[in-house]
């Protein structure tokens, strides 16, 4: 149960994108900026 557990919870954390995490916190909307992704890469070049 507990190798379950962990494997649901790692596959819910893995699907957070980090640069949306960051640009939520700055307030910015990155799918308006840069390429429009919103992945790392493009909240390195904007932030």
């Amino acid at each position: 149960m507990e190798k379950v557990l962990a494997v649901i919870i790692s596959y819910l954390l893995g699907g957070i994108l980090s640069g949306e995490v960051v640009a939520l916190l700055s307030r910015v909307d990155l799918r308006k900026k840069g390429s429009g992704n919103p992945g790392a890469t493009n909240a390195y070049r904007i932030l």
